[in-house]
């Protein structure tokens, strides 16, 4: 069985001083986490997904960080949190 190689949308350029919105925290690190994720084969079947693996990842690592400790507990955080979240991955599908 082969593996699809997860593609991720290359992030946004840094933004500027004539921006309206100011640079997420930590935006570099979570640049550098994001490239390190693409790095990683995405087994799941193709065309039953609905996020990235990388947007999976992400939001998964900051759930746990988070202090959630279960996937209903990482749910309810993206649903809550996606505006937040959007800063740092599409989550085009939602929460």
């Amino acid at each position: 069985m082969s593996s699809i190689k997860s593609t991720h949308p290359t992030p946004p350029a840094p933004t500027t001083e004539s921006s309206s919105t100011p640079p997420a925290p930590g935006e570099e690190a979570v640049k550098v986490l994001i490239a390190k994720f693409s790095a990683f084969d995405d087994a799941r079947t193709p065309g039953r997904t609905r996020h990235p693996l990388v947007d999976v990842l992400i939001c998964a690592l900051f759930a746990v960080i988070s202090n959630c400790d279960s996937y209903t507990a990482m749910a309810t955080f993206a649903e809550t949190q996606l505006e937040w979240l959007r800063r740092y991955v599409p989550l085009a599908a939602g929460a």
